[in-house]
């Protein structure tokens, strides 16, 4: 780290990246909310985490390294180059860790990492700022929808979107907790997230703005997913059509896309197609073994969970827009007695009036 105030700047540091879910430059360090303040206000002169940026040293490079040791297979390595890379980061290193061990099926490793994680925020609660929760709750969300309980999964993702409330990161985080709610069979928690991920993309498109301009595929599936609730499974399966026509997203290094290939397997299991769903899925696995939607499909299937099949959602449909007609038409008429007997008594206290005889 460099003493000299005049080095010290984020153009420089190896922290310092480009975010696509931000569409900004970010700083990597998990900060806390006064050095968050700093960093947002460019008061970083004396920042204690820089670090100058060496391509081949940097904590970025390091992070993406050790993911591809894992993927070939090399997972000690992998964690040991984590450790090495995060010294000075012990959040940073659980939350690249915690993944590793998850896509790599070792539950009870990425479980112990969680707890430790855990024990770690008790620790510095004070200075931890929304953003580090959110990583956490992510985490130990995918953990459970992974190789755990579907209830618990669905709590955890609950308190990631509460973290990220005001995030640019929100979105990801509701088509997540759609994804997992659809998946879990908790269609009164997925129908309240779609409803939010709605409100978003409405606001976005009020304020003009295209946060996914680079990331086509990802804007079809967060589409998917705000409207899985009030679409009949064929015209998802049109909209999901649109794939071939999407450029892949900019940062992307998978041959699969696996969010649109997790959203089509549901869409499959909705509409009874469960031997192709279950067909596709063995495909994917094999194509790109570590893919926490599949693995996460695949653990929540052979528990017995089942996604809600289309004729059950179609009548839960109806039924809502029966519910909400018979609501209209109650207070419809409920407005009318309401006017109808105001004049009434207002033509009795007219009638009542022209019956007086003048004063003299």
């Amino acid at each position: 780290m460099s003493n000299n105030k005049n080095t010290c700047t984020c153009e420089s540091c190896e922290f310092y990246g480009y975010d696509d879910d931000y569409g900004d430059y970010i700083c990597n360090v998990a900060l806390d909310e006064d050095e968050m303040a700093d960093f947002l206000n460019k008061n970083t002169n004396s920042c204690p985490y820089y670090r100058f940026y060496d391509e081949y040293k940097s904590v970025y490079h390091m992070n993406k390294l050790a993911m591809c040791m894992a993927r070939c297979g090399d997972v000690e390595r992998a964690i040991n180059t984590l450790r090495a890379a995060n010294q000075d980061y012990k959040i940073n290193f659980y939350d690249e860790a915690v993944n590793i061990y998850q896509l790599t099926c070792n539950p009870e490793k990425a479980q112990k990492l969680l707890d430790e994680w855990e024990h770690l925020m008790q620790n510095i609660e004070k200075t931890l700022s929304n953003e580090n929760r959110a990583d956490y709750h992510c985490r130990r969300a995918w953990q459970e929808l992974m190789y755990g309980s579907g209830e618990r999964a669905m709590d955890s993702f609950a308190l990631e979107v509460k973290h990220k409330e005001h995030s640019a990161r929100l979105a990801g985080a509701l088509c997540d907790t759609i994804f997992a709610a659809i998946l879990c069979g908790d269609d009164e928690k997925g129908r309240f997230y779609a409803g939010k991920l709605r409100l978003y993309r409405n606001k976005e498109k009020g304020e003009g703005k295209n946060d996914y301009f680079n990331r086509e595929k990802a804007r079809l599936q967060m589409d998917f997913l705000a409207d899985y609730y009030r679409m009949t499974g064929e015209e998802l399966e049109g909209m999901l059509s649109k794939e071939d026509t999407c450029e892949i997203c900019h940062f992307c290094t998978y041959g699969i896309c696996k969010e649109l290939e997790g959203v089509r397997i549901l869409l499959m299991l909705r509409m009874g197609r469960t031997e192709e769903a279950m067909e596709r899925l063995k495909e994917n696995l094999k194509k790109q073994p570590l893919d926490e939607y599949m693995m996460a499909i695949r653990h929540m299937c052979a528990n017995g969970v089942k996604v809600t099949a289309e004729a059950e959602l179609l009548r839960e449909n109806n039924k809502r827009a029966s519910e909400e007609t018979a609501e209209n038409a109650s207070d419809t008429v409920k407005a009318g007695t309401e006017e109808r007997g105001f004049l009434a008594k207002l033509g009795k206290m007219f009638r009542r009036n022209q019956k007086r005889p003048e004063k003299v």
